[in-house]
């Protein structure tokens, strides 16, 4: 039974009581029959119960308010310490039918949203219907997360060590990654899990060499979707171990309009703008994460790698750098030191190795995209949900010389 329909059924029981009650005093001795009055009674905390249970079917209301936020003070050594409130996302679910429910996560990412350069941002993550078709298989619609990693899935702050996730997730999965699409989502025997979707395509103007597929999210805004990627995810869960397996398949969006520029020709069709053609750019993303648990002790570790089709001919329209291929993992053994009730301690080092460019089509490899990076710190959760965190950070490009600095961090579910 719901929270608030506990909440509720004493009140709504004292009210039958105090009517009942009332009619007791007002008939006539001869018709207050005890036994009758306790069916009455009965009867009225029958109907408390089945409005309850209809809640928790989705028959009422239902409707669930969640959310969480992270507040961040950054301080490397080589740029502006900034203190930025970083995430407000809002959960809100519902469900409409017994076999249909609504999902969606509307996020605000540094508090302030306005034209020009010092901005924020306002995206919905997630929107979606979801079917329960039988007890093991849902179908699923509208704006989803891609299921790749661990973290794009599942990514509020008091879940992960440290104050930013790891870089992995920036440069390799470019979380958070989301977009129009459908598919299936289940569970099998044996603890597999599993989430399988056509997703709208990536788009190919946006691939740099820095950041990998980052820049070709197109986040469900009038997605090109000449034709569809396929993306899933298998977990293997039990007791202690998780292990997950997942990927990206598509051919990313490459017609593209171009500024003629201040020499337009008429003549050519090209007063404005003119669109270009390179044929396909196929992407390729596989990823490979491990979650183990040894009581205080646990080691989470992810590989991931994916090629980019066709870069020579993109890089020469777009004027940007893409590799041609990708890749990066990190290992982050942590331990839970301390705990009182519902508060812990837990200490973590985390060690990356993230090569946005590991390859490209023609010329050379620019060395200083990629790097490898230590983080250790700590979280300390007063509640499950609420996570105060220290981390100081060490970052080496291929080319350069190392640079530090530290971070400080607030992040709560609720």
């Amino acid at each position: 039974m719901p929270a608030n329909w506990r909440l509720l059924r004493w009140p709504a029981f004292l009210m039958a009581w105090g009517v009942v009650s009332l009619v007791a005093n007002v008939v006539p001795a001869q018709e207050a029959d005890p036994a009758r009055l306790q069916e009455q009674i009965d009867a009225l905390s029958a109907q408390v119960d089945m409005l309850a249970a209809e809640s928790s079917a989705g028959f009422g209301t239902g409707t669930t308010v969640g959310g969480y936020a992270e507040l961040h003070y950054n301080a490397p050594e080589d740029g502006t310490t900034v203190l930025d409130f970083h995430r407000f996302v809002l959960l809100i679910s519902k469900p409409i039918n017994e076999w249909i429910s609504f999902y969606s996560e509307l996020e605000i990412e540094h508090a302030f949203i306005e034209g020009g350069e010092k901005s924020g941002e306002v995206e919905l993550e997630q929107a979606f219907l979801d079917f329960q078709i039988i007890s093991s298989l849902r179908a699923r619609g509208g704006i989803l997360l891609a299921p790749v990693g661990i973290i794009n899935p599942v990514h509020e702050p008091n879940t992960f060590y440290g104050v930013e996730r790891p870089a992995f997730h920036k440069f390799i999965i470019p979380t958070t990654w989301f977009d129009a699409s459908a598919g299936i989502a289940g569970e099998m025997d044996a603890g597999v899990n599993y989430e399988l979707y056509l997703m709208a395509p990536l788009d190919g103007s946006g691939f740099e060499g820095k950041d990998a597929l980052r820049g070709g999210r197109q986040k469900g805004f009038k997605s090109e979707a000449e034709s569809l990627a396929l993306t899933g995810r298998a977990q293997y869960k039990v007791p202690g171990l998780a292990a997950g397996l997942s990927f990206w398949r598509g051919n990313a969006s490459s017609s593209f309009l171009r500024d003629c520029g201040s020499d337009p020709d008429p003549d050519a069709g090209c007063q404005n703008t003119v669109r270009l053609d390179i044929g396909q750019v196929p992407v390729m993303l596989s990823a490979l994460d491990l979650q183990y648990d040894m009581g205080m002790f646990r080691v989470r570790a992810e590989y991931a790698a994916g090629t980019i089709g066709n870069t020579k001919n993109l890089n020469a329209i777009t004027g940007k750098d893409a590799g041609s291929a990708f890749d990066g993992f990190y290992v982050e053994p942590s331990a839970r030191v301390w705990q009182l009730r519902e508060q812990s301690l837990g200490v973590f080092v985390r060690y990356e190795d993230i090569n946005p460019q590991a390859a490209v089509a023609a010329g050379k490899v620019n060395d200083s995209l990629n790097f490898t990076k230590t983080v250790a710190g700590l979280n300390y959760w007063p509640d499950p949900d609420v996570a105060l965190k220290f981390d100081y950070e060490t970052k080496t490009p291929d080319a350069g010389s190392s640079t530090t600095g530290f971070n400080l961090g607030i992040g709560w579910s609720f």
